[in-house]
């Protein structure tokens, strides 16, 4: 494994802006580690690179799911994106872990994600039944 780069804590950064080139440099990091099946080192940067946005990027609003505009939702897509790419790291951690091979790995991850989406999208759904009452 890669000796991590050495990264400021995300509140030691100085500038607001610096948090998300910081989390962006962490991001381009996990993918070249998930290139060479280093899969704790990414899942470790993509963590990372989530703290990053989430404690001190001014990107980020407070309320990440209610502010619909379209920079936000753009974030949203983004760091959505981010979330995958970083958990499917850490499956593929978790299954290498217990010795099952890639493809297996693969399948078992994409059908939990869409199991996810399945929940997230009937929650959505009870969530505007509700406002509508």
């Amino acid at each position: 494994a890669e000796p991590p780069q050495q990264q400021p804590r995300p509140s030691e950064c100085r500038r607001p802006s610096e948090a998300v080139e910081k989390a962006e440099a962490l991001i381009l990091d996990a993918r070249a580690c998930q290139a060479k099946g280093l899969h704790a080192d990414a899942w470790s940067r993509y963590c990372e690179a989530l703290r990053y946005y989430i404690e001190e990027s001014p990107e980020v609003p407070d309320d990440l799911h209610e502010d619909n505009g379209q920079a936000t939702e753009a974030l949203r897509r983004r760091l959505g994106t981010y979330l995958h790419e970083g958990l499917r790291s850490k499956a593929f951690v978790e299954g290498e872990a217990r010795g099952a091979k890639a493809e297996e790995i693969e399948s078992d991850f994409e059908r939990e994600m869409a199991l996810l989406w399945i929940v997230g999208a009937d929650e959505e759904d009870e969530d505007e039944e509700e406002e509508e009452e």
